[in-house]
C-alpha cells in the first residue's frame, strides 16, 4: 500500500541512505508509488526516480533535467508511441513547480554511471523544479514534457528568470528553504504559461518561432482586474512583443487575425513593419474573439486619446 503524500524530507530518512527495491523505498516513505518514476497525481507529486527509464534525460548531479511520464513504449525506453500528456504525475509536477515545493530525488542504478548507485536505489536530498516545458522529440516527433530540477542547498534558488511575468517578486523560495518573504504573487500563473505552450509550442502570436526563454504567457483581460487564467483568453508573445500589448501599444483585429500597432510606432524600424501581419497561429488555435475585440478597442481608445 502506497504510504501517505508528503512533501519535504522523511523522519528517519537521510542523503545517501540506499534501498533495494519499491517495496523498500515504499515502506520507508521515501516514494510512495509502487512502480513508475513520478510519485504523485494531478494535485502534486512529491518524488521522482531517475533511473534511465526515459531517453532523453539528463543528469548532471546537481541538476536534471527530467521528462516526464507517459507515451513512451511499454518494452523501450527510447521508442515513444504517443504525446505525453500533462495529467496525472505530471501534472503533479507542475503543481509543484507552481506552489515551489521541493521534490525528492531518488537514483537508481540504472541511470548515468557518475551519480547512480551500483545496486538498488539511493535517495539524493531535495531538488526544486525551476522550469516546465513541452518539447517535441527529434526522433518521432512525440511531444514530450520536461522538469528542469535543482539541488536545494541552505540558500533559496530565486524564480526563473525566464519567466519575469509570473510572479512580482523573484525572491520566493520553495516550502522548507530558510528564506521567508512576503510576496504577491499570481497564483497559476506557471499552469498558465504551460498550458498555453502546450497549446502554441514555442511560437510567439505575432512573431512566430522564438526560443522558450523568450515567451511569456499573456492575458488578453488584464489580470489585475480579472484575476483568472483562461487558456481561452491567452496567447504567447515574445518579451519585448508582451510588453507593447500590455500596454496598448499592440494590438490583434479580431476578425482578421492580423496586426495593428499604434501611430507613435509605425515609423519604428523593429515594430512599424508588424502592422497589417496575421498571426503565426493557426486559425483553429485562435483565442477568444470577444476577449481579442476587448483588448484592441481599449488601444483604439488610448491612442485617440493620444491624439
Amino acid at each position: 500500500m502506497a504510504s501517505a503524500f508528503r512533501y519535504g524530507e522523511i523522519p528517519g530518512v537521510s542523503i545517501g541512505d540506499t534501498f533495494a527495491d519499491y517495496d523498500a523505498m515504499n515502506l520507508a516513505r521515501v516514494h510512495r508509488a509502487s512502480q513508475g518514476g513520478i510519485s504523485g497525481g494531478k494535485d502534486g507529486s512529491d518524488s521522482i526516480v531517475v533511473n534511465g527509464g526515459y531517453a532523453d534525460d539528463v543528469d548532471d548531479g546537481d541538476e536534471i533535467i527530467y521528462t516526464g511520464g507517459g507515451g513512451r513504449h511499454p518494452n523501450s525506453r527510447k521508442r515513444h508511441v504517443a504525446d505525453q500528456e500533462l495529467t496525472r504525475a505530471n501534472a503533479g509536477l507542475l503543481r509543484a513547480y507552481e506552489e515551489r515545493q521541493p521534490v525528492r530525488v531518488i537514483r537508481g542504478s540504472n541511470g548515468d554511471r557518475r551519480f547512480s548507485p551500483a545496486s538498488g536505489y539511493r535517495y539524493d536530498g531535495l531538488f526544486g523544479i525551476t522550469e516546465v516545458w513541452p518539447e517535441n522529440r527529434k526522433q518521432d516527433g512525440f511531444r514530450i514534457w520536461r522538469f528542469r530540477l535543482v539541488r536545494l542547498g541552505t540558500a533559496s534558488v530565486p524564480a526563473p528568470k525566464s519567466d519575469p511575468d509570473e510572479t512580482e517578486d523573484d525572491n520566493t523560495s520553495w516550502t522548507g528553504g530558510r528564506q521567508v518573504s512576503l510576496v504577491k504573487v499570481r497564483r497559476g500563473q506557471r499552469q498558465f504559461r504551460a498550458g498555453l505552450l502546450g497549446k502554441y509550442g514555442l511560437t510567439c502570436a505575432v512573431t512566430g518561432p522564438v526560443p522558450k526563454e523568450a515567451l511569456q504567457a499573456a492575458h488578453l483581460r488584464a489580470f489585475a482586474e480579472h484575476e483568472t487564467h483562461k487558456l481561452g483568453e491567452g496567447l504567447l508573445l515574445r518579451s519585448d512583443i508582451h510588453a507593447l500589448f500590455d500596454a496598448g501599444l499592440l494590438a490583434i483585429e479580431a476578425s482578421t487575425g492580423t496586426v495593428v500597432v499604434a501611430p507613435s510606432l509605425r515609423d519604428h524600424s523593429t515594430y512599424g513593419p508588424l502592422a497589417g501581419t496575421r498571426l503565426a497561429i493557426s486559425a483553429d488555435l485562435m483565442p477568444d474573439r470577444f476577449a481579442l475585440a476587448d483588448h484592441y478597442e481599449a488601444a483604439r481608445a488610448r491612442w485617440a486619446l493620444e491624439g
